[in-house]
């Protein structure tokens, strides 16, 4: 299926010599291949797009969710997760139909549509992705690849429901530890369907320490030196595999289990920060963190946040709190309160997803914020749009008047890094420069930036 992103199709295609998943599709052999691959947002427009054009058409979408294998050795090396995801993603492109793209729909997972592909032939396909993998492993196997597929035949689908019902199929819990396929059914049960979280689950998830995080380097714009790092939190479920944020913190947040469960990482957030900090030789180097205005009404996590940062001796000034667009504006009052309950006036906030929500800019002026995280949907077509590029500067120009640092988010190419310098943009993140890593990844990335 090819429609919005033609010269993306042309390059994996042209690269392609033949079909052995080890000497073929020649571009999917560096780290650029991540962070080059249509995201989410693309395959969801491209599917709309067929579906609408041709309703008759069968479509099959193959989700290929790579995840950690239960009770494997962890690797040392900082690059083994890219690497393997490289590798995957160039044998996804060379099992696939040469017409076909292949999508980057998560953190670590995957995803092709097939428009007029038949059931044998969506299932071969994912058999035979299953066995080059295996095929291409040497030693023990440390991830393990499950493919779930859906289909519009038989049913009245729209995109997102298409890539969902996909997605439930490839995360759905397995029987056996070997990689496996199955199609989507109504009886698939998967954790960001939220058919299988409980508020028990979660708690009993905080008790039995399931949630860790991994970090995301934010980079200089001018020298792309680590400026700071992101956390992100992770639930690493036995029962579910690793379930990614957006499938279990709304839910968490309306059972009153978030802070528990942000709680439960902050002493590892510590213990990174203050790393990090040291190798970054940097006085100055950040650490972000998510949270909701629930969360900073807490008294626990106000009162653990100050004591895991001092236990790491990591200053609090350099803690960067993100809030996000999608919460209520917040009055100057009420952040004053969030301030002082988090028992210092050295906190700093960061107005996350800026552009994607309802602030108005006036309102935005008068709320002390440090810094303004520019929405990645305002960077995806910044090289190629005018439109974007005048917003973008009228912006930069207002945050410079108010004294905002302006980062970045979403920056997955080096045309989009070049241009967002030369406009003046502080700090940059994004697959780009870096994935979101674990810590031991993370403090290897930044002492070799440092040397």
């Amino acid at each position: 299926m090819n429609y919005s992103h033609s010269r993306t199709a042309r390059r994996v295609g042209a690269n392609r010599a033949g079909h052995d998943g080890t000497n073929s599709a020649r571009w999917f052999t560096s780290y650029e291949t991540l962070a080059a691959l249509p995201d989410r947002t693309a395959l969801i427009t491209d599917l709309t797009t067929a579906l609408d054009a041709a309703s008759e058409h069968v479509i099959h979408v193959l989700v290929v969710d790579v995840g950690e294998r239960s009770g494997a050795h962890k690797s040392h090396s900082p690059h083994f997760r890219d690497e393997a995801l490289v590798r995957i993603a160039r044998i996804l492109g060379s099992v696939v139909p040469g017409e076909n793209l292949v999508y980057r729909v998560g953190d670590s997972r995957f995803a092709v549509a097939l428009e007029n592909a038949s059931d044998n032939h969506s299932g071969a396909i994912a058999t035979r992705l299953i066995a080059k993998v295996d095929q291409a492993t040497t030693g023990p196997r440390q991830l393990r690849v499950d493919v779930g597929i859906s289909t519009t035949e038989n049913q009245k689908s729209v995109a997102e429901e298409l890539l969902r019902q996909a997605e439930a199929a490839a995360m759905a819990p397995q029987p056996s530890a070997q990689d496996q396929w199955s199609r989507y059914s109504p009886h698939v049960k998967a954790p960001h369907a939220g058919t299988n979280i409980t508020a028990d689950r979660l708690a009993q998830a905080v008790d039995r320490n399931e949630f860790s995080l991994l970090f995301q380097g934010i980079f200089d714009a001018q020298d792309l030196s680590w400026r700071g790092a992101e956390a992100l939190i992770r639930w690493n479920a036995p029962d579910f595999g690793t379930v990614l944020p957006g499938d279990f913190l709304p839910f968490a947040e309306k059972t009153g289990l978030l802070s528990p469960i942000t709680r439960s990482v902050l002493p590892e957030l510590g213990t990174f920060a203050h790393k990090a900090r040291k190798l970054s030789q940097r006085d100055d180097f950040f650490i972000s963190l998510n949270a909701s205005q629930t969360q900073l009404r807490d008294t626990a996590f106000s009162s653990d946040l100050r004591r895991d940062l001092a236990t790491a001796a990591f200053p609090f000034a350099n803690l960067v709190i993100e809030v996000t667009e999608d919460f209520s504006p917040l009055e100057p009052d009420r952040m004053t309160a969030c301030t002082d309950q988090l028992g210092t006036r050295d906190a700093r906030f960061a107005l996350d997803d800026f552009g994607r929500g309802n602030w108005s800019l006036d309102h935005l002026w008068r709320l002390p914020f440090s810094f303004l995280k520019l929405d990645r949907r305002l960077i995806a077509n910044i090289v190629k749009s005018p439109d974007d590029r005048k917003l973008l500067e009228e912006l930069l120009v207002l945050a410079g008047e108010h004294e905002l640092r302006t980062i970045a988010e979403g920056v997955e190419t080096v045309e989009q890094v070049e241009l967002l310098a030369r406009m003046g943009v502080d700090d940059l993140q994004g697959y780009q420069l870096s994935m979101p890593l674990t810590a031991t990844e993370s403090l290897d990335l930044i002492t070799a930036a440092a040397a």
